[in-house]
């Protein structure tokens, strides 16, 4: 089964179809490092890479470095379906890499396997901790606000206590943000 995906860059329209099976993402900024198709996956050049650049010059955005001063604390939300998640936070932290931080937090959803976490911790520099989230434990969460019905919503200390958070995730045919796009899925 594939997919229609449609974006919108630098004032041009792009449509692709892309099979269920198909990573994308490109090597960098060159035409050069695009990806090309290696065992049935697409891939590219280095992956963490890519994470990096991206970060650095976005298109509609200031750089990372805009998003942050020195003594900052950043939060990396990591979404537990996301395909190379040691690799994605890679080019998150070199990205921020230069800057003067005070606190760097991975935090990932309890539902995420053990392999994956293993994974996180064996790649994370010394100086950067992984979270994983339990909505269980109280001392872990900060309020934020109530719903329709009055309940209370809570989220993870690290995110709410970051000056800026960074999520790394995987957009769904059902996420709010592609209602009216003419995208069946991303």
């Amino acid at each position: 089964m594939s997919h229609n995906v449609h974006i919108r860059r630098n004032n041009r329209d792009f449509q692709f179809d892309v099979d269920d099976q198909v990573d994308l993402w490109t090597g960098g900024p060159r035409d050069s490092e695009i990806s090309s198709e290696v065992g049935g996956k697409v891939v590219g050049g280095d992956f963490a890479a890519a994470v990096c650049y991206a970060l650095q010059h976005p298109t509609d955005y200031p750089p990372i470095s805009g998003g942050v001063v020195p003594g900052d604390a950043v939060a990396i939300v990591v979404d537990v379906e996301v395909p190379s998640p040691a690799e994605a936070v890679a080019g998150v932290l070199r990205a921020l890499e230069s800057m003067e931080l005070s606190r760097i937090d991975v935090v990932i959803g309890e539902s995420a396997s053990e392999a994956t976490r293993t994974q996180l911790r064996e790649s994370l520099p010394q100086h950067v901790d992984l979270t994983v989230h339990s909505g269980k434990s109280r001392d872990d969460l900060r309020y934020l606000a109530a719903n329709e019905a009055a309940d209370p919503i809570y989220l993870n200390r690290r995110i709410v206590d970051a000056d800026l958070v960074i999520p790394i995730e995987v957009m769904r045919k059902s996420d709010p943000l592609l209602a009216g796009s003419t995208s069946n899925a991303v």
